[in-house]
């Protein structure tokens, strides 16, 4: 992340967008002086299952808004 000021909160979820249910939620504090700089957060994730096949998202927030996210499309292997 870039253009941190400060203390931030920062919320990793993982998202089934066919009902917004969120499957797991994941929160950190940064805290960066530079704004320039480049900030790195490595976090421990749950094992990832899927209920069913979809769509979902890693959705990144911080502060409560959203500022990145990543889709998924989980298929049914046979």
């Amino acid at each position: 992340m870039t253009s941190v000021r400060g203390p931030t909160h920062v919320t990793l979820q993982f998202v089934n967008l066919s009902d917004n249910g969120v499957l797991f939620k994941i929160d950190c504090d940064v805290n960066c002086n530079d704004p320039t700089a480049t900030v790195e957060v490595v976090l421990k994730l749950p094992l990832l299952v899927v209920p069913e096949p979809g769509m979902y998202a890693a959705e990144l927030l911080c502060d409560e808004e959203p500022i990145g996210t990543y889709r998924v499309k989980a298929i049914e292997l046979l």
